[in-house]
């Protein structure tokens, strides 16, 4: 009896009962792993819905600093300010497009807009290309670039980062640009030279010495009323894809790309070509209406589309901008199905049927060109 008692206490577990544990086993692993998977997931969306947001926040401050430089001609009203016969027509940094149209880049008008188009780009909307995201808004801002904001030269091949223009060295950042620096080597590309009080003139370096005498001196070429600023143009719009590849046509948006819309901007280099640069992913929309003031209080009296303001020939009288914007998160989200309609200024939109599975939000400014209000 002892001895069956014994060999009854060494039996195993049965293959029911290892079925069962087994059984049970996985279950808890299969809640545990969904458990994880889900913190993943809501980890991951969370993430997005912050860099959606910090995107947001950095395009509207972007833009909005940008656009408060536009016509900035050294304290001279636009009215004032000249180009030079000599000036160039810049070209895109891409042969094979379409240049920019010279009258659209180099131009006494500070702030000049576009609107949205579908096919057949106008001037300058061909030198974008195929990388254009149809029916969005796009706009240009010039000004001239005072020595303080410029960059220090380290290779003079460098191209313009982030759309600051070369400026000579100094070690305190405020030594004028002298006109022996314009004319020279270094000074290549186009300037603004002002003479405070009077007026200003946009010129190409090579021709400062051409310039009408009350502009330009050998024997006075840098009298104290004078002032020399790099010329800045940019052109901002919303690209259809955020990074080209190299395995189609490298600086075109193409099927081989991404699909996410993106803020964009070409920046005039002194060599004049244009440098086309990210400002920020996941902008799917931009829409802007311009404030006219017509009483000459430097109050905004009306908004109207940029195609009434070409009609009469109102840039001039531009005073503010309002901007929509549309940005979306760059992370997909399948319990979304967004097809609301989105109300941005003078139109309309609604998410393509490939964007519906993302979280977007719209968001609306106003910015006072302050260059443009001066009393």
């Amino acid at each position: 009896m002892k001895r069956q008692t014994g060999r009854r206490a060494l039996r195993g577990f049965s293959i029911v009962e290892l079925m069962v544990s087994t059984t049970i086993s996985l279950i808890m692993f299969g809640v545990i792993i969904e458990l994880f998977a889900s913190n993943k997931e809501a980890y991951r969306l969370q993430e997005g819905a912050s860099v959606l947001n910090e995107n947001a926040r950095f395009a509207v401050a972007h833009l909005q600093f940008y656009m408060r430089l536009a016509d900035h001609w050294g304290g001279i009203e636009p009215v004032n300010v000249s180009v030079d016969a000599g000036v160039p027509a810049p070209s895109f940094i891409d042969v094979t497009v379409t240049e920019c149209d010279g009258d659209n880049v180099i131009s006494n008008v500070g702030f000049r807009g576009f609107d949205s188009v579908n096919t057949d780009l106008p001037l300058p909307l061909n030198c974008m290309g195929n990388n254009y995201e149809p029916n969005t808004d796009a706009f240009f801002i010039r000004y001239g670039v005072s020595h303080e904001h410029g960059r220090v030269i380290t290779d003079e091949s460098d191209p313009v980062a982030n759309g600051v223009p070369v400026m000579p060295n100094s070690t305190d950042g405020e030594t004028p640009v002298l006109s022996s620096y314009v004319s020279g080597a270094e000074g290549d590309g186009i300037w603004l030279r002002t003479v405070l009080g009077r007026r200003s003139v946009i010129f190409e370096n090579s021709d400062l010495a051409d310039l009408p005498s009350d502009v330009y001196s050998a024997g006075d070429p840098d009298p104290v009323a004078v002032t020399n600023y790099r010329y800045q143009a940019m052109l901002y719009y919303i690209r259809s894809c955020e990074y080209p590849e190299t395995t189609g046509t490298a600086t075109l948006c193409d099927s081989t790309d991404d699909s996410i819309p993106t803020l964009v901007r070409l920046t005039l280099n002194p060599d004049l070509s244009f440098d086309e640069e990210v400002i920020v992913s996941g902008v799917e929309n931009m829409q802007l209406l311009y404030g006219v003031d017509d009483s000459g209080d430097f109050v905004a009296d009306r908004y109207d589309v940029a195609e009434d303001i070409d009609d009469a020939s109102n840039w001039s009288n531009v005073v503010s901008v309002r901007v929509s914007l549309i940005v979306a998160n760059l992370e997909r989200d399948n319990t979304v199905n967004d097809t609301k309609t989105y109300y941005v200024l003078d139109s309309t939109w609604q998410p393509p049927a490939e964007g519906r599975n993302f979280r977007r939000s719209q968001y609306d400014f106003t910015v006072q060109i302050r260059n443009m209000t001066r009393a």
